[in-house]
This record gives structure tokens, sequence and C-alpha cells, in this order.
């Protein structure tokens, strides 16, 4: 997802998008989670890439030594990467206003380009995660409460060691559930949980950071 930028200015545009990118840094939450593999080769719409995706590899079982073994198909299969969406912001900033404003009025724009920037991109890797999610990731869950939101985190836990995950996990949960988190029974009458609830911060639950 390309996003174009552009000013009417005396500074240099490079230089205010890199400025935008600066604030970015600090921002974005869910982009640093997706693979950044192939930004150099798809930067711009229409922009297309093969990606090789490695087969699963399982073992047979026989029933005596020197038999015959089935033989299996490899294939190594591809998926097209394209770029189909642009986000675009053409700002005009006259002469007048900036003199006018009693404020860094470009730094000032800069920060809210990127904070608007933050959720364009943490959207769109989200909704694209949640969309590609295979079946067997998924977990049957109608209704979360705080109740039953620890038990499902644990649930999507055996999802991520059933499909052989990394480490390197993270859980990403909305502001309503992250509140039923913290209200969870595991969080009562510990340490550990009252600091959670005091700071709002959640840290980590069944191997992955939380979101």
């Amino acid at each position: 997802m390309p996003i174009n930028i552009g000013f009417n200015t005396t500074i240099r545009e490079p230089i205010l998008v890199s400025l935008v990118l600066e604030h970015l840094q600090n921002k974005v939450v869910i982009l640093p989670w997706a693979s950044s593999a192939f930004e150099g080769i798809v930067k711009n719409v229409s922009d297309t890439v093969s990606v090789q995706i490695f087969p699963t590899i399982t073992h047979g079982t026989g029933t005596q030594a020197g038999a015959d073994i089935t033989e299996t198909t490899f294939a190594v299969t591809k998926e097209q990467l394209t770029v189909d969406v642009i986000k675009n912001a053409n700002i005009r900033i006259s002469d007048y206003e900036d003199n006018l404003a009693n404020f860094p009025l470009q730094d000032k724009l800069m920060e809210k380009l990127a904070e608007d920037m933050k959720k364009t991109l943490d959207i769109a890797v989200a909704t694209t995660a949640i969309a590609g999610a295979h079946a067997s990731n998924q977990v049957a869950t109608s209704v979360v409460t705080k109740a039953t939101i620890y038990a499902d985190i644990e649930e999507l836990a055996v999802k991520l060691d059933e499909g052989n995950a990394g480490d390197d996990r993270m859980c990403v949960l909305t502001p309503r559930l992250a509140s039923y988190l913290r209200q969870a029974d595991i969080n009562n009458s510990t340490e550990a949980g009252d600091q959670r609830r005091v700071t709002g911060k959640i840290g980590e639950y069944a191997g992955m950071t939380i979101l």
C-alpha cells in the first residue's frame, strides 16, 4: 500500500516525508509484525511479485522394513502479491498560515499525518491478516466476555502451537476486549494482575504479546 504525500511549501518534499516517517516509527503497533521482505519490489500501484510457498512435508507410516515407500508429489506453489490500494494526502500550507501559527506548524502537520497513516497501515495489516486466516487457525467464539476471554486466548495459543508457529507471537485486542482481559479472574489477587489494572498495560499472556 503506497502512500503519497504532497505539499506546496518552502521546505523540500523529501524532507517533509522523512519527518512524517520519523513520527510514524513511534506510532505503529501492528505494522511491525507484517513482513517487509518485498518492500523494495512492490511499492507502486500495480506492482506485483510472485511469492513461492514451500509445501508441507509429512511422514507416512510403513508396515515393514524394506517395503516400498509411497511417493509424495512435491510442488512449490506460488501466490501473487499486488499493490491494489493507494492512499493520498495533498496539503496546502500558505505562507500566511505558516507565519500566523503560534506553534511549529510544519512539525505539527507531520505529526498529524503520521497519526492518520498509523491508523491506515495498522488497520490494513490487521484486516488482511484476519481475512486470510485459515479455518484451522480460527477460534469459534461468537461472544467474548470477561469470563471467557482468557480461555479464548489460550485456545488461540493452542492453534499456534498446533501450527508450529514461532515464538514471536502477538494478539491484537480492541479496547473493549483489552478491558475484559484486565477484568478476568486470572488477574484477581495477584501483584501482576493489580499492576495490569493500574497501568492498563497488559503485557503477555499464553506466550503472546498483547497489543
